[in-house]
């Protein structure tokens, strides 16, 4: 009766969500199993004279898993004396073991430990964790339990699961000494083929990262293992702004490839620049260079270095509208305009195309950054190369809210009838961003100004320019 009550109690107080309620009115045994109700989840159960005549072994077993994942080890136990398979799977917890792992249960995983679970299965795109989880042992060491990584040890959990393989870069820093002096792979990887170093090096911008990076380069893990989404360590370490320059250069005396390809910026230089804030002295950017990094490498996100210069971070000028008031307070970052003088004066070529932008001049021009368009134009850059996110660099400028670039752009020869990009013509790209409510003032004289150089398009009146904004508004509005 009681727990009868517990459960209109629990409807009441609005905890019962979608989830819950779609087992209690179609898996009521399920629902009863994780509430932990012994004498209602009995009643349900295969077998009762109250349960379904249609429920069987795979309904015991989700009851199983359910009770092991919410730790309720009474019902855990009525179910397996119940005949419930102790390794039978789900695509929702994986296992029973792996539900009680990853609900942190020590208690309950020694249970089925005991009956038979098996330790070393592994397990991939588990619901409930959204991610392949791997093994239950590799579950625990990311949880940082370590009471759950013993029992799991002691029952023989393989700590390298084969020999590249290692659970180690899924564990929990806390973790890291413990799982090494117990024979961890110090250079092996998790199940998202990811390596304990590269792991570290991301996360060295906090203190405990810091130190838990310079512990496995102590004890000799690998400095150019391939993997993740940067490719290497020394890409991810540059990636961040605030990673001190001794760690770079510590990865460097190590033996880091200074101009390994990969990841998503393509080298370690291009990730640096892109991640540049402050003073170019004693920046990783100048350690880089200083230490033979290739200015002109190409790959990556951004094609160059100097194209991820130019694009500065965190700033995109085309919002949609309802974004206009916060466009107007957030502080606008500053463009990297020494960094780019830097780099143009260590050799980088201001003509080479590929990347996002097609070129770095088109990612200053979409950014706005008249001072770097200047740099550029001064070096050679091509204000009529076709390619890129805007096609060329005229639609780039008018996607911006920057109406002196789009004047020096058509005064040193843009092709203002140029089509093809993100938004077909500069014309429509000035509209575009017109029709979002942004810049007002500044659009409606770059539509004037785009319109006094176009041959294509004669705009003469205002009610004229509208028709041009509703003509844009399909290619603008649903971007």
């Amino acid at each position: 009766m009681s727990e009868s009550l517990g459960i209109c109690q629990l409807w009441r107080s609005g905890y019962v969500q979608v989830r819950p309620l779609y087992y209690m009115l179609q898996r009521p045994h399920c629902y009863t199993s994780g509430r932990g109700f012994v004498k209602l989840t009995e009643m349900l159960l295969p077998g009762s004279p109250w349960a379904s005549t249609y429920l069987g072994q795979r309904d015991l077993d989700e009851a199983l898993h359910h009770a092991a994942y919410e730790g309720k080890i009474e019902v855990v136990r009525l179910i397996l004396a119940r005949g419930a398979c102790v390794n039978s799977r789900s695509r929702l917890f994986g296992s029973a073991l792996l539900a009680a792992v990853e609900g942190g249960h020590v208690e309950i995983a020694e249970l089925l430990l005991k009956q038979g679970a098996n330790v070393n299965a592994q397990y991939r795109n588990i619901e409930l964790t959204r991610r392949n989880s791997g093994s239950a042992l590799e579950v625990a060491a990311r949880s940082g339990n370590l009471m759950l990584v013993k029992l799991l040890l002691k029952y023989g959990a393989n700590i390298n699961p084969s020999p590249n393989a290692s659970i180690l870069a899924s564990a929990d820093k806390s973790l890291v000494p413990f799982l090494l002096n117990n024979g961890a792979n110090i250079n092996g990887r998790n199940s998202e083929g990811v390596g304990v170093l590269y792991k570290a090096a991301r996360r060295s911008e906090i203190y405990d990262g810091e130190v838990t990076f310079r512990f496995l380069l102590e004890r000799g893990a690998d400095v150019n293992a391939e993997g993740g989404h940067y490719g290497n360590a020394l890409q991810a370490l540059c990636r961040y702004t605030r990673v001190k320059q001794n760690l770079v250069k510590l990865l460097l005396d190590k033996g880091a490839n200074i101009n390994a390809k990969g990841g998503f910026y393509g080298n370690a230089l291009q990730a640096a620049c892109f991640s540049h804030e402050g003073d170019l002295r004693g920046s990783v950017v100048e350690l880089l260079l200083d230490r033979g990094a290739d200015i002109n490498a190409q790959g990556g996100h951004y094609g160059t270095a100097l194209q991820a210069a130019c694009d500065t971070k965190w700033l995109n000028p085309i919002y949609p509208a309802y974004h206009v008031q916060w466009l107007k307070t957030k502080p606008k970052t500053k463009p990297k305009t020494k960094l780019v003088a830097y780099l143009l004066e260590k050799g980088a070529d201001a003509r080479i195309q590929g990347g996002k932008y097609g070129s770095a001049l088109q990612a200053a021009c979409g950014r706005g950054h008249i001072d770097v368009v200047h740099l550029l134009l001064g070096r050679g850059a091509d204000v009529n190369v076709q390619g890129g996110k805007y096609g060329n660099t005229l639609q780039a400028a008018c996607s911006s809210h920057n109406i002196k670039t789009v004047r020096l752009l058509l005064d040193r020869g843009a092709d203002v009838n140029a089509q093809g990009g993100k938004h077909g013509n500069a014309l429509q790209a000035a509209a575009v961003l017109k029709l979002n409510g942004l810049f007002y003032r500044e659009e409606e004289k770059t539509l004037e100004l785009v319109n006094s150089y176009s041959a294509c398009c004669q705009v003469n009146d205002r009610a004229e320019i509208r028709k041009c904004i509703a003509k844009a508004a399909c290619a603008g509005v649903h971007d």
